[in-house]
């Protein structure tokens, strides 16, 4: 059993009721396959929350910072005070360190959740320290939920991170593939430089970034945790930055 809770399964049938409530059938409504005249439930799209001057200047900067190989939690040999993380082929992209530009990123990724969390009704306790994702030709993240792990031997999901909301910010739009992808919804994105997108990190919202197929993909990602939740760990991640809502 790897590490975390046990999480509900989420597989609805296009004829069950949709989980959003709206009365509809899940396939007319959040899962409609065409005509779908907005995001599903839960998933929220800030068009160019950042200026697009600003993320090309970014970009031109992580450019020449250094990079190593990004990394997938390893529930198995994990425990709840110690998380293990290791390279994994589902997950091809690089985390980049900003240097000088660590404080105008994190500033940002405040205001995105100070933006979430004003209209939620719920108290977010901490965020994860930014992560900078550089996607090259061939880049791109299977199948995936950011707080959930599915074990096959049980058919079971178990939440194995402490994590509520999802944010990921673009920097930049010129290449090629690498949209983003919510499986069960039959949603797909492909955000424009400096589109903020923020969702629930749960099992009902798993994902995968299409491999990018020119040029380089920049994202930043974030997830944060809500005061009220049950927790998998016996303390906040590494750099966890704590929320203060603004008053």
């Amino acid at each position: 059993m790897p590490l975390g809770y046990p999480v509900a399964n989420f597989s609805p049938a296009d004829s069950d009721p949709c989980f959003c409530g709206s009365g509809r059938r899940f396939g007319d409504c959040c899962g409609a396959r065409t005509g779908r005249r907005g995001p599903p439930a839960g998933i929220r799209v800030f068009q160019r929350f950042v200026e697009p001057d600003l993320c090309r200047k970014w970009v031109e900067r992580l450019e020449r910072r250094p990079r190593k190989r990004a990394r997938i939690l390893d529930p198995e040999q994990s425990s709840p005070g110690a998380p293990v993380y290791v390279e994994d082929p589902s997950r091809v992209c690089d985390d980049v360190n900003p240097g000088v530009l660590r404080k105008a990123i994190n500033d940002t990724i405040t205001r995105g959740f100070q933006h979430v969390a004003s209209s939620m009704g719920e108290s977010l306790a901490w965020y994860e320290v930014p992560r900078i994702l550089r996607y090259e030709a061939g880049g791109r993240y299977l199948r995936h939920a950011d707080s959930c792990q599915y074990e096959p031997a049980t058919r079971t999901w178990y939440r194995v991170e402490d994590r509520d909301l999802s944010l990921l910010l673009y920097l930049n739009e010129d290449y090629t593939g690498g949209g983003l992808t919510f499986t069960h919804f039959h949603c797909h994105f492909r955000p424009r430089t400096g589109d903020l997108l923020v969702f629930p990190s749960d099992n009902r919202y798993e994902h995968q970034a299409e491999p990018v197929e020119s040029g380089v993909r920049y994202a930043v990602a974030s997830w944060a945790f809500f005061r009220s939740s049950r927790r998998v760990r016996e303390r906040a991640p590494n750099g966890a930055i704590p929320f203060r809502s603004s008053s």
